[in-house]
């Protein structure tokens, strides 16, 4: 498994996203929808972490977090949720989230979160 998978349905703040984490040289895919996101995890090459928004288009994002952890069974998938829903947090981590970020992010502070849990 490698890189980092981008699951935010807002261009703006999705394209924000890559060339920040691009910037500090890791590979990065995206997903608009929790569908395009459940094709790109199943590939073998895998992300490794999962930054993730809950409000998409369809299917809510919460659903990819038990997806991860019991259908794909990958507990060292690193899941960071990113919504300005601080209500839906107690929620996203007791599915198996490892991090919770309120919207709108600090972009260093993802970044050093993110360092950190890839170590």
């Amino acid at each position: 498994m490698a890189g980092i998978l981008v699951v935010e349905d807002n261009n703006t703040i999705r394209m924000m996203y890559v060339a920040a984490l691009q910037g500090l040289g890791l590979t990065v895919l995206e997903a608009r929808t929790v569908d395009q996101a459940k094709s790109l995890l199943a590939a073998p090459a895998a992300p490794a972490l999962v930054l993730l928004d809950l409000r998409l288009p369809g299917e809510p994002g919460q659903t990819l977090i038990p997806y991860i952890r019991q259908e794909l069974n990958r507990p060292d998938t690193v899941i960071i949720v990113a919504s300005a829903a601080a209500d839906l947090e107690p929620e996203v981590l007791a599915l198996g989230a490892n991090l919770f970020i309120r919207k709108p992010l600090d972009m260093p502070a993802l970044l050093q979160h993110i360092q950190r849990l890839q170590a």
